[in-house]
């Protein structure tokens, strides 16, 4: 009987759908159906449903204006289908860009961005879909700064445990530039009242996430102290208040920058931040960890492996796996200043240290890939999604690790298989 296992797991192993890609990163696929044509895709944000589906948003100006749109793959990213339009302006001129994507346990998709329908100053708007991205409803506003002439941007999204949806984004409503908050405790149909966080000085690139036990986390880089700082607040309380900020960044009262961080939480509740940081002379990634649900940071490590060299490298994104492995993707100058490539690197010892420094695009020809977005699933494959102009135009492209999931011709034989190598098993033990 074991040797008819044996024999069927050889066979089955061997079934082209089931076979890796070399590591780490599958060939990239296309996200945008945009063909050959002049229009830009730009801004990516990605979001799983944790039953193998990939959801991808972006702003796109196919239509003349920047619109958002939509796709999703079923096959594990091998392919995504047709484009939905999330926002519904119609054919109008206004302008829609930088959509945040968060998505429940449940697999409703929930879709915010910045919006200029109702006049120059921009808002915030918000869409769901309850169909896993088929559709989505009418859109909502999510500020609540009325008709004024106030501007909202750089929205970012999560979803706690019990369903509600926290908001967190720049605004401008009191002649600062300060962080905002709202939350949906009805699962997008409306958000309540807009909260400020810290109301000094003048902050940036919001990013927030929630811990397993509720736990609001926003970072951002703030400018108090005369030059970009990266600092943390936190709720308890579903976000009616929020702490003090506290630094992240350890490089003191200097004056080097530090810029755009994203936040990611543990299921153990460790906080991890990441961003690109000056402190050397050009732009490197590093990263910061807290074990103390925030309350202080550690030593920061530094995330790419260029050394001295003057690369620059920029716009990193964070995820972690369970307890485990933390990923940080980013775009990085070191294979020429006009051919921007995404990389990636991998703690495997909870942010102590980040391994050799990985190539995720595959292009072929000088061009700029940037903006990633990444996500891991909870069997540790790693998704990652960016804006690439190797066709002239910059399109949404995706690539992964892990297995591309199998046709269905495949699927079939694997079921065959199985089946054969069963029979054989009945078989010799009828004849014992």
């Amino acid at each position: 009987m074991a040797s008819s296992i044996a024999i069927a797991l050889i066979i089955i192993s061997i079934v082209p759908g089931r076979v890796a890609a070399a590591p780490p990163f599958n060939t990239n696929a296309r996200v945008d159906d945009t063909g050959s044509g002049t229009s830009g895709q730009y801004a990516p944000d990605m979001g799983l449903n944790g039953s193998g589906e990939i959801y991808v948003t972006w702003m796109d100006d196919r239509n003349g204006n920047d619109d958002i749109y939509f796709a999703r793959s079923l096959d594990g990213g091998s392919s995504f289908q047709t484009n939905v339009r999330v926002d519904d302006t119609g054919v109008g001129t206004s302008n829609q860009r930088y959509p945040a994507m968060a998505v429940n346990s449940s697999g409703e998709i929930y879709i915010a961005w910045w919006d200029r329908r109702e006049g120059a100053d921009s808002d915030l708007y918000f869409a769901r879909s309850l169909d896993e991205g088929v559709s989505f409803g009418t859109n909502i506003r999510l500020d609540d700064t009325g008709s004024g002439t106030s501007s909202q941007g750089s929205v970012d999204l999560a979803v706690g445990n019990d369903g509600t949806i926290y908001a967190a984004w720049l605004d401008n409503r009191n002649g600062n530039q300060h962080i905002w908050t709202a939350n949906s405790t009805n699962e997008g149909q409306s958000f309540g009242t807009n909260r400020v966080i810290y109301a000094l000085g003048s902050q940036a690139e919001p990013s927030i996430a929630m811990s397993d036990d509720g736990i609001i986390y926003v970072v951002w880089q703030d400018a108090t102290s005369g030059n970009n700082d990266i600092v943390l607040s936190k709720s308890t309380n579903r976000g009616y208040t929020f702490t003090v900020p506290i630094r992240v960044d350890d490089t003191g009262s200097g004056t080097t920058e530090q810029s755009a961080p994203k936040v990611a939480v543990a299921t153990n509740g460790d906080v991890y931040v990441a961003w690109y940081d000056y402190r050397n002379g050009n732009y490197d990634i590093y990263f910061a960890k807290s074990i103390d649900d925030g309350a202080s940071f550690g030593a920061n490590v530094r995330v790419d492996d260029t050394g001295s060299n003057l690369f620059a490298q920029m716009g990193p994104s964070i995820a972690v796996h369970g307890n485990g492995n933390i990923y940080v993707a980013w775009y990085d100058a070191r294979n020429g200043a006009t051919n921007w490539d995404i990389y990636y690197a991998v703690s495997t010892n909870g942010g102590a240290s980040f391994g050799t420094n990985i190539r995720v695009d595959d292009s072929a020809v000088s061009s700029s890939q940037t903006w990633p977005d990444i996500k891991v699933d909870s069997i540790g494959d790693v998704y990652v999604v960016w804006q690439d102009n190797r066709n002239g135009n910059y399109d949404i492209y995706f690539s992964r690790t892990g297995y591309t999931t199998p046709e269905f011709s495949e699927l079939i034989l694997v079921f065959l298989i199985g089946t054969i190598a069963t029979v054989i098993i009945f078989m010799r033990k009828f004849k014992r």
